[in-house]
């Protein structure tokens, strides 16, 4: 059961909320002036307070006439749950527009309110349109429901999957496990068991997604099983096997050290390889050095990646840096990013020497750039800073922007100025980067947040990439996942763009 709902607003919101309009602006901007400032020192409470401004800031955006603004106005407002952001958030789950509505319902789980839940049980209810884009965000929007919060609506809507078409409720059944994996200390085993047990759930992902959940907690999975999950098991069913065995799986039966040399030598999928082999570093098997030796050279990056991680861990420095030349005679631009994202080791002066060429090289890929320019900035944090300003500002490889990001915090001890990483201050019309710089604590990135959303003359698409910008990096966004157990709507209402 929640606690009480609470209906009064704090000593300062309450203040300015009685105070003449001009005082009022001026009250907030300069609440918001210091509260940036405080930000510089990175401390948790100017990081909670700026999250309660926003929230703030975001609330008169939910009557915005642009239905995605009121939709990620609500997953921002979720973040505060009194009394008057429930009540504008189940009316907004009623919203006509779509883009409106299936955020809102969306953010009712962020919510977790008693009234949220009941709302996201009525849309699940009905078996016949559960199916239905709402069904899939009323889904969604369960699963984040944190752990002791309307455990027995959760089980009852999951048991209800058990007397529908599993076809039909395929894409609500997803969204419904994929939230659980943000929530990982739910644990509704019983009713998660008897779905996969249940003969007629054949489908894959959805297979994936259950052994995710019940694996870690696992007490009557025998070696036996292990191994004909990995030998007859599909991809999704592999994939969590190995996961798992990497991660939090006990030591082994030497039958099962057989079975996951031969997947990491022979199947026929690189995620399942390069999987294998990291399970075959865990447990530290001879086999796992002679593997890795032989994936350096796969044309899959992701099984150069893993072969690279392999030799730090079994080899240690010393094999990372003897590697080095091969890394700077190398001619594949893939295979060669994928060595140095994973080098862990001090560069060489010859690698670094090379490093430095190929980040300044426009005739390079960006990803060799960018993992040119990381590697060396672990050894050279003074060479790479002016390279790594130059990639956050140019890149057309926006997945990489995170990670430039973090590096460009790390080789700088003071903050980087806007323009020095953005084509023009406005940052609406780069999305990415803003929400980049904010998922590092960026305050002049935060900022600009607080002075968009208090602009009452604020563009509509500013406003837009402000609030999304922010969702994504401090709120919501979907947790890491195969494309194919993704719901296209899901992706839709959570991309970033």
């Amino acid at each position: 059961m929640n606690a009480p709902i609470p209906t009064s607003t704090t000593p300062s919101t309450a203040v300015t909320d009685r105070a003449p309009r001009g005082l009022r602006t001026f009250a907030r901007q300069t609440c918001a002036g210091l509260l940036v400032a405080v930000l510089l020192s990175g401390t948790a409470q100017a990081q909670d307070g700026l999250a309660r401004i926003v929230a703030d800031d975001a609330l008169p955006k939910l009557s915005h006439s642009d239905p995605a603004v009121r939709g990620e106005a609500a997953l921002v407002v979720a973040q505060r749950p009194d009394l008057a952001q429930q009540t504008a958030l189940l009316a907004l789950a009623k919203d006509e527009a779509p883009e409106a509505r299936q955020r809102a319902l969306v953010a009712l789980g962020l919510l977790a309110t008693p009234a949220a839940v009941a709302a996201l049980g009525g849309v699940l209810a009905d078996h016949g349109t559960r199916g239905d884009d709402d069904g899939i965000a009323a889904a969604f929007g369960l699963g984040l429901l944190p752990p002791g919060h309307a455990d027995s609506t959760v089980a009852k809507v999951l048991s209800s999957f058990l007397q529908g078409s599993w076809k039909r409720q395929r894409e609500p059944m997803l969204a419904l496990l994929l939230a659980m994996q943000l929530q990982p200390a739910r644990r509704d085993l019983q009713v998660l068991r008897r779905l996969w047990d249940d003969d007629s759930n054949r489908d894959p992902e959805v297979r994936g997604l259950l052994l995710q959940h019940l694996l870690p907690t696992a007490t009557d999975l025998d070696g036996k099983a292990v191994r004909r999950l990995l030998e007859r098991g599909e991809v999704p069913e592999r994939l969590a096997v190995l996961h798992w065995l990497a991660t939090d799986a006990p030591l082994p039966e030497p039958a099962t050290v057989q079975v996951v040399e031969r997947l990491g030598s022979l199947a026929d999928t690189a995620a399942v390889r390069s999987q294998a082999l990291a399970v075959l570093t865990r447990w530290q098997q001879p086999a796992a050095l002679d593997l890795a030796v032989r994936s350096l050279r796969s044309d899959r990056a992701e099984e150069c990646a893993q072969a690279m991680r392999t030799l730090a861990a079994l080899g240690g420095v010393r094999l990372v840096r003897a590697f080095a030349d091969e890394i700077v005679a190398e001619t594949n631009s893939d295979r060669k990013a994928a060595w140095l994202a994973n080098y862990a080791a001090p560069l060489t002066e010859a690698l670094a020497t090379h490093c430095k060429k190929l980040a300044s090289d426009g005739t390079q890929p960006w990803s060799l750039r960018h993992a040119a320019a990381v590697a060396l900035a672990h050894s050279d944090p003074d060479k790479a800073a002016p390279l790594l300003r130059d990639h956050f500002r140019g890149t057309s490889d926006l997945a990489a922007l995170p990670l430039l990001a973090r590096s460009l915090r790390n080789t700088h001890d003071e903050t980087v100025a806007i323009d020095k990483l953005v084509d023009g201050i406005d940052l609406f019309a780069h999305r990415e980067r803003w929400g980049a710089l904010l998922a590092i604590g960026h305050a002049q990135a935060q900022r600009e947040v607080l002075a968009t959303l208090h602009d009452p003359k604020a563009q509509t698409a500013k406003v837009l990439s402000a609030l999304r910008a922010w969702r994504h990096a401090n709120v919501l966004q979907l947790p890491p996942a195969r494309r194919e157990a993704v719901p296209e709507l899901l992706r839709d209402l959570l991309a970033l763009k």
